[in-house]
């Protein structure tokens, strides 16, 4: 198999998802940082973004098999132009069925929704710690909620970076 530089709309997701959210907002936190946020009253990334990343995640799971797809290709190289609409959908089915026999991105899918989901489940308990008032019993349960979501957050990053980087050619 051979990944193309071509990007999609699931691979830059994808990418998002890794580089921007968990490895620059995420994975580089340590407890003591959430404590000082928590206790500044605020973080914005925690309170605007992470819920919606972890839907983007979900979602992602559901557009894996197609995604990364080199069928995609049929509707925007140059060779293809001048085929008619039947002829470029035969096509497509044909690239898209080798393309999931000779890949094993359906075997990624139930376990980056699995992962997203226990993620988006930690992060509610994270997020209830998160709000109560500042003390030290509010304290240590914060830093164990945020040691969950840690772990799940390494779990979704283990699977992102089994993706491919780009359209995958059988």
């Amino acid at each position: 198999m051979i990944e193309l530089p071509f990007s999609s709309h699931t691979s830059v997701t994808c990418g998002q998802l890794k580089h921007s959210w968990l490895e620059n907002q995420v994975l580089n936190k340590t407890s003591d940082n959430i404590i000082d946020f928590w206790k500044a009253k605020g973080w914005n990334a925690l309170e605007e973004q992470f819920e919606v990343h972890i839907k983007k995640a979900i979602n992602l799971s559901e557009e894996l098999e197609y995604g990364f797809s080199p069928a995609q290709l049929v509707d925007r190289l140059t060779p293809f132009e001048k085929v008619d609409c039947e002829t470029k959908e035969l096509i497509k089915q044909v690239v898209h069925k080798a393309y999931l026999e000779s890949s094993n991105i359906t075997e990624l899918k139930v376990p980056l929704k699995k992962a997203a989901k226990e993620l988006e489940k930690a992060f509610e308990h994270m997020l209830e710690a998160w709000n109560q008032p500042v003390s030290e019993t509010n304290e240590k349960k914060l830093r164990k909620t945020w040691g969950i979501f840690l772990t799940m957050a390494r779990k979704l990053h283990s699977i992102l970076e089994q993706l491919p980087k780009g359209i995958v050619l059988p």
